[in-house]
């Protein structure tokens, strides 16, 4: 079935054109659902976070429609068994994870519907952010360069400087392109996209939960997380030798 789909065409005829297209693509319906879901909602009450879940939520159905109209669910490590023991590694690293929790003193636990707004938005954005570039872009742009001298991190370079991308200033390009080198680094190594999920919705969780509910920054908290997403990059890169890397 994918070697009939036009994207997969697409991907092998030119990998990084259709990556950027495929990107912007994301971009532009992520803008315009936003759009309408804000205009939807009139002004209620948490209009931002909820907006931004809603247009996420129906994102990641697309993605994942996609993803199985293509045949790519397992390519894409969206239904695939994990790699065992790789998958026990973060279990073991993940009370390190834990520590930014101390920036939940900052968040404002009266305000729950603050909160589960912005739980929404953020659970919705790891999902779909993943799905996206380490999902879609990963896997096409691996199947694009296949055969090629180093495809593999050609293929996880390219995704993560993608992901940087959609997060358009200069410091949120920077941080979105390396930490979307490790997120590439724990989907490839345990062969499942969802420790790489999980990991996301927790670094945007612990990073910006105080914001959203007290108006208190949480970025000083960004560095032990940050911290955690790089160790677990260079751990997940460790563990898996450059053949086991590629392997579907």
């Amino acid at each position: 079935m994918e070697r009939q789909h036009p994207l997969y065409r697409a991907f092998v005829a030119k990998p990084y054109v259709t990556g950027f297209f495929v990107t912007l693509v994301g971009f532009l319906f992520t803008g315009g659902f936003r759009a309408l879901f804000t205009a939807l909602l009139d002004d209620g009450p948490h209009e931002e976070s909820i907006a931004a879940g809603l247009q996420q939520t129906l994102l990641a159905i697309v993605l994942l429609l996609l993803l199985w109209r293509m045949g790519w669910l397992a390519r894409a490590r969206v239904w695939a068994r994990g790699h065992r023991p790789l998958t026990w590694w973060p279990v073991l690293i993940l009370p390190a994870g834990l520590i930014p929790m101390a920036g939940l003193v900052d968040v404002d636990f009266s305000k729950t519907a603050a909160i589960s707004a912005s739980v929404f938005d953020f659970v919705t954005t790891g999902v779909v952010e993943e799905l996206l570039c380490r999902g879609l872009l990963l896997t096409g742009l691996m199947i694009g360069l296949a055969g090629k001298p180093r495809a593999t991190v050609k293929a996880v370079v390219a995704s993560s400087v993608l992901f940087g991308l959609l997060h358009p200033s200069p410091v949120g390009f920077v941080f979105a392109t390396v930490f979307g080198l490790s997120f590439a680094a724990l989907t490839l190594s345990t062969n499942t996209i969802w420790i790489a999920v999980a990991v996301h919705i927790a670094f945007d969780l612990f990073t910006d939960l105080p914001d959203a509910t007290a108006g208190k920054s949480g970025r000083w908290y960004v560095f032990v997380p940050v911290f955690f997403v790089l160790v677990s990059g260079i751990v997940a890169v460790l563990l898996a030798r450059k053949d086991r890397l590629g392997a579907p």
